[in-house]
């Protein structure tokens, strides 16, 4: 369960960044911006909680190749992603 704390803190949001907040709230499943943010920052921890340094680092890289505008096929992307999921089931 999240834990947020009441300490206000002024941000300045993208327009894109704005409009996906208040779309999400016209949702009606958050009480308030603050409420979506705390959640999904909560969301966030527990997945990186669960990523294992080799996927972190291959994050970080990935990151990297896009900044250079070394960025791969999409298609070759789910082909590698598919393989390394089966390879970590399969080792489970």
């Amino acid at each position: 369960m999240a834990v947020c704390y009441n300490d206000p803190m002024e941000l300045t949001l993208a327009p894109e960044t704005r409009r996906l907040i208040e779309e999400k709230l016209k949702q009606g499943v958050y009480h308030s911006a603050d409420d979506l943010i705390c959640k999904a920052l909560a969301a966030l921890s527990e997945i990186q909680n669960e990523l294992d340094d080799e996927t972190l680092d291959a994050l970080d890289e990935a990151q990297d190749a896009i900044e250079r505008g070394d960025v791969p096929e999409w298609e070759d992307v789910k082909k590698h992603i598919r393989e390394r999921l089966a390879t970590k089931r399969a080792m489970s």
